[in-house]
């Protein structure tokens, strides 16, 4: 996780660790990756506020490359972790007793935006 604390706000940073495209694509590892860093701030007393941020660009959505892997079990993650759709991710921005704000930089499109609207 890439997480900065200023004051009692956490900046999450949408780009995954592992991630290169600086569309910052909604891939397995970055929803994970989101997913972790969100429930630890809000597990975090001293966090009262957190605001996700994708740098240059907030989020393209999908991740395109993932869509062929669908039926290729070879080249996914295992069905073993925990990798949470984009509506469980909403879910739990929605449901949040925190505030969670959007920085949007760049695009926000499709699931993007679904995410900063979240």
């Amino acid at each position: 996780c890439q997480l900065t604390a200023k004051m009692t706000t956490e900046i999450i940073s949408i780009r995954s660790p592992s991630a290169s495209n600086p569309l910052n694509p909604l891939s397995k590892d970055t929803r994970k990756h989101l997913k972790s860093c969100i429930t630890k701030a809000l597990s975090d007393r001293n966090v009262n506020s957190i605001i996700l941020f994708g740098g240059s660009n907030f989020s393209a959505g999908a991740d395109i490359s993932e869509f062929s892997a669908k039926n290729n079990p070879e080249s996914s993650i295992s069905s073993t972790e925990d990798i949470p759709s984009l509506t469980e991710l909403c879910a739990l921005i929605e449901s949040s007793p925190k505030p969670i704000i959007a920085a949007i930089t760049g695009v926000a499109l499709g699931g993007g935006l679904e995410l900063a609207l979240a």
